[in-house]
């Protein structure tokens, strides 16, 4: 014969049970969360970005000026970041891609990075040199 067990019990088993899983998939989520930051970190650190960014901006020297507030008020502002265009975070296999750069200001990387993708690409002029590198898309 089982024991009896009233309503209200069997409702706090299941939502202790319900909240252990719940747990459990927030654990998961945020492991593979900071295994990708780990990832993308073990890049910007590589031997190779760091030759492809002294390359870029040797050859890139100035804000690509995507607002064209630079022209506007007649100065010339060297590049202090480079922007992924396409988020490494979403395409890693893109990282190193040459063309999926774009040396900015800081002032102008911040403003950039508000914008959506497709704004971005239209800003820098880039709308059809990236989509034939990423066949993922």
């Amino acid at each position: 014969m089982s024991p009896y067990r009233c309503k209200s019990h069997e409702a706090r088993q299941r939502s202790i049970r319900i909240q252990k899983q719940e747990a459990k998939r927030e654990q998961r989520k945020t492991r593979y969360d900071n295994e990708e930051q780990a990832a993308l970190q073990k890049l910007r650190t590589s031997k190779r970005w760091g030759r492809l960014r002294k390359f870029f901006l040797a050859n890139n020297p100035l804000c690509q000026d995507p607002f064209g507030v630079h022209e506007r008020e007649g100065v010339t502002t060297p590049v202090e970041e480079i922007h992924h265009i396409k988020p490494a975070g979403k395409h890693p296999h893109l990282f190193f891609a040459e063309n999926n750069l774009a040396g900015l200001c800081r002032a102008c990387h911040r403003r950039i990075e508000g914008r959506d993708l497709l704004e971005q690409l239209t800003l820098l002029g880039r709308l059809d040199s990236t989509k034939e590198e990423d066949p993922k898309d």
